[in-house]
This record gives structure tokens, C-alpha cells and sequence, in this order.
């Protein structure tokens, strides 16, 4: 089991993407017979493009790209492997931007405005003064009792008895 973390954080600027260090290996003697520890530096490098394929019925990696380079260093017994892989790129957030309903509400918006400044206008060149000003002024004084009477007629038909069937008496 490893018990430290492997990721490097001291990562150069030039590398777009992690590194990942693993000490304490296996025993290694080199040809030198110099006995080490072999450690190996996995380097994985931001490819949009570079996905490792995993069979949808288990999480094992069916195909890994090619190694972009694989170094040993018999001196150190550092293994170096590098790899491009689309999870070591940095997760960068998408901008944020105006939705349709944002949109559907703006048009909304400036179409009633100019509506009421337009027709404020031709009402003013008319001579009209006060209330009759405001364009269809009888429609919109109005409106807040047609409101009212469509909740009615809503409710009292959803409220009704429904058990009777149609609106015809009997015989």
C-alpha cells in the first residue's frame, strides 16, 4: 500500500499537466552491480485529444495511448514514462453567457417599453392628457378585472361538482 502522495507539486510551468513520483520500488541491482530502489516518474501531458478507452462493463483500461517516452536512468533507477492523457489538462470553466430565457425576457422588456413610449407619443400628438395618455388605456384599466374573472371561471369549474354529467337537466 503507499502511504504518501505521489503527486508533485513543484511541477515546471512548461509542462502542461502532473506529475506523479513513486519511490521505494522494487530492489535493483545495475549492471554495475550498484544495488538501488527503482522509482518511477509517471508524466502526464494535457492532450484534449488523447482518451484512454475503459470498457463500459468494468473500470480497466482497454487501450492506453503510446508512451510519448520511456527513459531509464541505471544510475538513479528512475524509470521516466510520459504520457498525453486528456484528464491531465486543467479544468478551466466555461464562460458564462446570456440563456434564451434571459434573451425571450430582454425582447420582452424593450418591445412593452417602446410599445408604451411610442404609443405615449402619438397619444400626446393626439391631445390627449392624463390617464388616456398611456396607449389602450381602457385595455390595460381593465385588465386586472379580466384577471380576475378568468381565475374564477377557472376555479369554479375545477371546484364544481364534478360528479354531474354535462349541463343538461333531466326530463
Amino acid at each position: 500500500m503507499y502511504t504518501q502522495n505521489p503527486f508533485l507539486t513543484d511541477v515546471p510551468s512548461s509542462l502542461h499537466g502532473l506529475q506523479a513520483k513513486f519511490v521505494n520500488g522494487d530492489p535493483y541491482t545495475s549492471a554495475s552491480e550498484t544495488p538501488c530502489q527503482l522509482k518511477t516518474l509517471v508524466t502526464l501531458t494535457c492532450n484534449h485529444r488523447a482518451k484512454w478507452l475503459v470498457k463500459s462493463t468494468s473500470q480497466t483500461i482497454q487501450e492506453a495511448p503510446q508512451p510519448l517516452f520511456i527513459n531509464f536512468n541505471a544510475s538513479t533507477c528512475e524509470m521516466n514514462i510520459g504520457f498525453d492523457y486528456a484528464g491531465a489538462c486543467q479544468y478551466t470553466p466555461k464562460e458564462q453567457s446570456i440563456g434564451p430565457g434571459t434573451i425571450v425576457i430582454l425582447v420582452f422588456s424593450v418591445s412593452f417599453l417602446l410599445y408604451l413610449a411610442i404609443g405615449s407619443m402619438i397619444n400626446i400628438g393626439q391631445g390627449r392628457a392624463g390617464a388616456e395618455i398611456i396607449p389602450h388605456h381602457d385595455f390595460w384599466f381593465s385588465l386586472p378585472s379580466y384577471i380576475k374573472d378568468g381565475c374564477k371561471f377557472t376555479f369554479c369549474q375545477i371546484c364544481s361538482n364534478q360528479s354531474k354529467s354535462g349541463g343538461y337537466s333531466a326530463i
